[in-house]
């Protein structure tokens, strides 16, 4: 009797793209795993995924507290209520953050953190939910969700609506991935994810052309409509960019490219495959051959993996993110190569390189197997890292009776050194 794979055993498909079929068709090599998964399955890895999630910060789920902008979103809810969804922050809208607080603001102050923490859970859930789904046209569906929570740079994404954003774009790159929808739920979860993921961030700038190439390619109405609002939502952002609505003042300094493939090795080689190991080795050499080595390996696994549409759409989305990252960092990109600096701008970088890994893993070519060891390392890697830095316990209960007496006040939030003011309420 051969050798029995380890997806096989726990009756998961094999990683990999998988052809867009009808759900009662078994593929050949997946013969002996049911075409259909019962919801019992999902629901058992999404309730893994939800644990796993947690147990990377316990203290969010015992001690909830605000993440930067958190306190701000929150405090401008209590004061404006809903005409705080369209003030835009940074130069555009954030209206996933906007709705959290205004939900918040429903509760006790007490709660107001724990709420916050509650929505971008279940936000990051439901994404993964959506990865799960018979939609999603791989195999090994749970070793992408698997992806999503584990990438070690989503310290400042977890647990927080001030990055929600970054969750919600993962959103739309999967929409991308996705078959038509063709149950009346999954079309509104597919337009209410364009609608809130088009306006919190700048995403919907970004992802524009890759839903008009799909519009172009598939000549559906559905794929049209989405390509339509995508860009609608995206042309509110650019207003408000190009307006500089409620921008931040821009920084200065010394644009230092060198500084490139270092930040790459950092953060797509060093944290992606070996975080677990001590500062002292991210020394700028190591770094930048990281990097290099890292540039390589994506063009060889763009290259070996089978599936065209998969391939050019995490390829392109990788590149532009990683572009509009460095453009957003380039008066500071030799912070960069510091661990714990502009983790955000590299989390879905992280989870598209897991997932060019698992698609290359059953191309049928030579380097499938290093594929497999290289995704077996970022797992392993990332569990003996698992558990970030428990937030700075700043005594939420204690501003919370102030905010409850209408006093003006002003509290500290994560990560140290931020604080929001908040004025006594007009009488």
């Amino acid at each position: 009797m051969g050798q029995v794979p380890l997806w096989a055993a726990l009756a998961l498909p094999a990683p990999g793209i998988a052809p867009r079929r009808p759900a009662t068709v078994i593929p050949t090599s997946d013969r002996n795993i049911p075409a259909t998964w019962p919801w019992n399955c999902r629901g058992f890895w999404l309730l893994g995924l939800a644990l796993l999630v947690v147990t990377r910060r316990v203290d969010a789920l015992a001690r909830p507290q605000f993440w930067a902008e958190d306190g701000m979103f929150y405090v401008e809810a209590l004061a404006r209520g809903g005409q705080a969804i369209l003030r835009p922050y940074a130069g555009y809208l954030h209206l996933g953050p906007r709705v959290a607080a205004l939900l918040a603001t429903s509760f006790d102050p007490l709660w107001a953190p724990a709420v916050f923490s509650a929505v971008a859970t279940a936000a990051l859930l439901a994404v993964c939910a959506l990865i799960l789904s018979e939609r999603m046209p791989v195999s090994g569906r749970p070793w992408f969700a698997l992806a999503v929570v584990l990438v070690p740079d989503a310290r400042e994404v977890f647990f927080n609506v001030t990055n929600l954003q970054w969750v919600l774009a993962l959103g739309l790159i999967v929409l991308l991935l996705l078959p038509e929808p063709r149950s009346f739920a999954s079309r509104a979860g597919d337009i209410l994810l364009v609608i809130f993921g088009g306006l919190s961030g700048p995403f919907s700038l970004l992802f524009s052309p890759f839903f008009a190439v799909q519009a172009w390619r598939k000549r559906s109405a559905w794929s049209m409509a989405m390509a339509v609002l995508i860009a609608a939502t995206g042309a509110v952002q650019g207003w408000y960019i190009f307006h500089g609505a409620g921008a931040t003042p821009e920084e200065t300094g010394p644009v230092i490219l060198q500084s490139l493939p270092g930040a790459i090795g950092m953060h797509l080689g060093l944290m992606t495959f070996a975080s677990w190991l001590p500062p002292a080795v991210s020394t700028p050499t190591v770094l930048t051959s990281l990097g290099i080595a890292a540039v390589a390996g994506l063009a060889v696994v763009l290259r070996s993996t089978a599936a065209s549409e998969l391939r050019w759409i995490l390829g392109a989305a990788i590149g532009l993110l990683l572009a509009s990252a460095f453009y957003r960092c380039r008066h500071y990109l030799p912070e960069l190569l510091v661990r714990g600096n502009g983790e955000r701008y590299f989390y879905l970088p992280e989870i598209m390189t897991a997932w060019l890994l698992l698609a290359a893993a059953n191309s049928g070519k030579i380097w499938r197997i290093a594929a497999r060891a290289l995704f077996s390392l970022f797992v392993l890697s990332n569990l003996l890292d698992l558990r970030f830095a428990p937030f700075v316990d700043y005594d939420w209960p204690h501003h919370a009776a102030e905010l409850r007496a209408g006093r003006a006040t002003s509290f500290p939030v994560n990560p140290p050194g931020m604080t929001i003011d908040v004025p006594a309420p007009d009488r």
